[in-house]
């Protein structure tokens, strides 16, 4: 007979668990945020390394299936996917749950709001269906969030484009200064971070790195490969920074 023990347990707030309750998810969609809660907060973590495997193993769901959840719940901000490759993910729950709204969609046909997925936002209020004022005010909330924030994104990435070459191995260089060193080594990871605040992708930035230390001059390197807007990285050194990530938790 079973009989589990509280020796062992997941610990989540309340506040978070509610609202999971509430929110129009699917089966298969609930299942996966269930494992994801188990493989992260289980262990006192906030993201982990889980495969989709592993997810469909543990949810009785097709791998195939798996993905397209997972994708599909990263695009409603719901949960994070920061690095992927073929097979394994780092995972989280995204527990600012106002930001899971950030996928509303207005349909001009209609005037209804909606998520992307076809769920109504009606489904989120109250037993008749409609929204409370407390959900009322979390959407006009969650809209101006969404739209400032496409905003800042599309400002930044253009002023990233207006920037010629040179302007940006100074910027590049400035970044880098002081840093230097850890190109050579194991542990970059102060260093990516810095380059990732300018908008640089982690694991591109993570392989160019590693593709730096080959180089005679793997800071002058590094600045002129981050300075180029098509810059490209090796798959050797890809591979390489994907698995210094994973060591490192990234």
């Amino acid at each position: 007979m079973a009989n589990p023990q509280p020796n062992q347990f997941t610990r989540i707030s309340n506040e978070l668990l509610e609202v999971i309750m509430r929110y129009p998810f699917t089966i298969g969609e609930f299942k996966v945020i269930l494992k994801i809660i188990r493989e992260t907060y289980g262990w006192s973590r906030k993201k982990a390394t889980i495969y989709y495997a592993n997810i469909a193993r543990s949810t009785k769901l097709s791998k195939r299936w798996t993905i397209e959840i997972c994708r599909r719940l990263a695009k409603r901000s719901v949960i994070f996917i920061e690095h992927t490759d073929s097979d394994v993910n780092l995972i989280g729950l995204n527990k600012n749950y106002d930001e899971w709204r950030s996928a509303i969609v207005h349909n001009s046909a209609t005037g209804e709001l909606a998520l992307i997925g076809g769920v109504s936002m009606s489904s989120l209020g109250g037993s008749e269906g409609a929204l409370t004022p407390r959900s009322e005010q979390a959407l006009t909330h969650s809209k101006k969030r969404f739209k400032e924030t496409f905003v800042k994104k599309a400002e930044k990435k253009a002023d990233r484009l207006v920037e010629n070459s040179e302007e940006r191995k100074t910027r590049i260089s400035n970044l880098i200064k002081g840093s230097e060193s850890m190109i050579q080594s194991n542990d970059p990871r102060a260093l990516v971070n810095k380059l990732s605040e300018y908008g640089f992708d982690l694991c591109m930035v993570w392989g160019a790195i590693v593709q730096a230390r080959a180089k005679r001059n793997p800071p002058g390197y590094l600045v002129s490969v981050l300075a180029d807007p098509c810059f490209a990285v090796a798959d050797s050194a890809m591979e390489q920074a994907k698995l210094e990530m994973r060591i490192f938790g990234f």
